[in-house]
């Protein structure tokens, strides 16, 4: 649920939810070691149920990366809660050896889930990830692989993403663990990598299937989401060891069988104990020694722990044979298939994440409209950005973009290109830094669409559109995320808020366009830059004071050339064609979101999994899968 939503108020009922899920667990399992007594005897039958409620869901065992890391912490509370529940039971008289069995038998199951649960915590975390994808590039390295020409691998590559899109079906063995990494290509693979761009542009031009690459991509980003934050591994543990163990090639078969039993038997036992477990307590001695009520309960403790345990195993088998290639030996693939496409529909009808985009607008953040409650909550706890549904156009400009330039290191160049491209000036973006640059493009991108006029065509309209959308992402992931963000670029911000503010004369409620131009007609009229000769004591006409000399670097401090530059590079903008300019606009815009793109970092990636997913992570997937478009390992 939660990869699907943006919302903040699910979120935080989930974060409730699963820190409250253990204290309360813990407290109960406390309180029956001294309560339970007399008539309430029963309720120590209840203490391996809370066990097994420890273990957690299937579906969540962290709620962001940061429990991965304190897998620790969860240890500790295996063998403390563990060493209580033995207390528990142990210091019970039982009335019966079949209550004593089945509590036995509870107690063993809720102990492999919470083991497993541990487990999936500590393979999780970002140092077990990087370990094992190390180990894996060494083993690439020193020829266990080299029998598979890098080529054929990238080829492969693409056509498991143009046949995702025809039969919405993953490999089983595809590789998704780099998005939760930050590991730069390597040289061999980007000079290799090249030979594939022809092949797949021909691919791509000739078949209908230019948006399965983000359908694709969803996938994977599912399959890291399910990693980090399920029980998926465990899952996929078996489900990798079957295949291999069912197709005639496999080596090393017999400690697979081995390995394949022993996790056959953690993945099972819940499921075996606690139907075993109801038969036990069914013929168990307990109508008259027990309250009535205590025995319903327990019947519903039981029937639960059955049926989660179902939906479990049964989740998992149908989300396998649903969005992965079976192995065809696999007796039971025709019929497990026709019930997960029944269920589950094909990967590529599914909706794998929030598909919406986040806006930030630096005008439009200080002229609310709005005066609601819910908007004055928004402002109060800094939330200034919107967020829309991402559109098919920017989807489409942004693949068409990377198959058009078709180059190596396209996420080196922060506009750059673009600019060489439509012979434009290029000193603004070279001579500050990236956020910087980000701001003043965004500001020289809203005076531009300030002067467009209404009748424009169709394809002007929808790059202005595009255009707009893509430079308040970038806007978003720069300045409201934190990406590449620096102390003085942070201030650069804040001054700039601050004289938009002084241009707005108070006026808060305005619209957008309104608001623009009453700052850019501020700027051109009464706003001058500082004499950046009599900052520091540049000017020695006059003696000047320690006093002075630090008002004077205050001043310099506050002062910031953002809306001049924009207003300097919205005017070279407006000098060319209505079509010509939007264009480069968006270009500029596009290599700004490849650049970002490997900089946000694989933290930055594997949180916003949890929280319905950034369009940022889809483009740098694309990125990867395609091979030859990242950044040499130097970048």
């Amino acid at each position: 649920m939660r990869r699907h939503s943006v919302s903040s108020i699910l979120n935080s009922l989930i974060w409730l939810a699963y820190l409250s899920a253990d204290v309360v667990a813990i407290f109960v399992l406390g309180h029956l070691a001294v309560h339970a007594s007399g008539s309430h005897h029963l309720l120590i039958f209840w203490a391996p149920f809370l066990l097994l409620h420890l273990g957690g869901q299937d579906t969540i065992t962290a709620f962001s990366m940061q429990d991965n890391e304190l897998w620790q912490r969860h240890l500790l509370g295996l063998v403390t809660q563990v060493s209580v529940a033995i207390y528990v039971i142990s210091i019970s008289s039982w009335q019966g050896s079949r209550l004593l069995a089945a509590t036995v038998l509870m107690f063993l199951s809720g102990f492999f889930k919470y083991i497993g649960r541990t487990f999936c915590l500590y393979t999780s975390r970002p140092q077990f990830l990087r370990d094992t994808t190390v180990l894996s590039l060494d083993r690439y390295v020193h020829g266990v692989y080299q029998e598979v020409p890098l080529e054929d691998i990238l080829r492969q590559r693409v056509q498991d993403m143009v046949a995702y899109a025809d039969d919405g079906k993953l490999p089983s063995n595809v590789s998704f663990s780099h998005i939760l990494l930050d590991i730069p290509l390597n040289d061999r693979a980007t000079i290799e990598g090249a030979t594939i761009i022809p092949y797949f542009l021909n691919v791509q031009n000739h078949l209908a299937y230019r948006n399965g690459a983000y359908i694709y991509v969803s996938a994977l980003l599912v399959r890291c989401y399910e990693r980090i934050y399920t029980k998926a591994m465990l899952h996929f543990a078996w489900l990798y060891n079957f295949k291999a163990i069912m197709s005639e090639d496999s080596e090393d078969k017999t400690i697979r069988i081995v390995f394949l039993h022993i996790l056959s038997f953690l993945l099972l036992f819940p499921l075996i104990s606690a139907l075993i477990t109801l038969e036990l307590f069914l013929v168990a001695e307990k109508d008259q020694l027990y309250n009535r009520t205590d025995i319903t309960i327990s019947y519903i403790l039981l029937i639960g722990a059955i049926i989660l345990e179902v939906a479990s195993l049964f989740m998992a088998i149908l989300s396998y044979f649903a969005s992965s290639k079976a192995p065809p030996s696999c007796p039971l693939a025709p019929v497990a298939l026709h019930v997960a496409n029944y269920i589950h529909p094909a990967g590529r009808h599914r909706k794998h994440w929030s598909k919406m985009l986040a806006q930030y607008n630096i005008f439009e953040c200080n002229t609310r409209e709005d005066s609601t409650v819910s908007m004055a909550v928004a402002q109060w706890i800094g939330r200034t950005f919107s967020r829309i549904a991402i559109s098919p156009d920017v989807e489409e400009f942004v693949l068409d973009k990377i198959l058009d330039m078709g180059t190596w290191e396209l996420d080196s160049f922060r506009g750059q290109q673009a600019l060489e491209r439509w012979t434009v000036m290029r000193t603004i973006i070279d001579s500050v830094d990236l956020p910087t640059s980000v701001l003043i493009w965004h500001i020289a991108t809203e005076i531009c669409d300030l002067g467009e006029e209404s009748n424009t065509n169709s394809y002007q309209t929808k790059m202005i559109r595009v255009s707009r959308e893509l430079s308040n992402y970038n806007m978003y992931l720069v300045f409201r995320c934190g990406v590449m963000l620096t102390c003085s670029s942070k201030l650069v911000h804040i001054n700039t808020h601050r004289e938009i503010k002084k241009s707005l004369g108070g006026n808060v409620n305005l619209a957008r366009r309104e608001a623009i131009r009453m700052v850019l007609q501020a700027n051109r009229e009464g706003q001058q830059p500082y004499d950046t000769d009599n900052i520091g004591g540049g000017n020695r006409s006059k003696p000047i004071t320690p006093v002075q000399l630090l008002k004077n670097n205050i001043d310099a401090l506050d002062y910031s050339p953002v809306l001049p530059r924009a207003r300097t590079v919205a005017d070279e903008l407006n000098a060319m064609p209505g079509d010509d300019r939007w264009d480069l606009i968006a270009e500029v815009w596009l290599e700004m979101l490849f650049y970002i793109a490997p900089r946000c970092g694989s933290a930055f990636h594997a949180e916003h999994l949890s929280t319905g997913g950034e369009f940022v992570s889809h483009v740098l997937m694309i990125m990867r899968s395609l091979g030859p478009f990242l950044p040499p390992p130097d970048y």
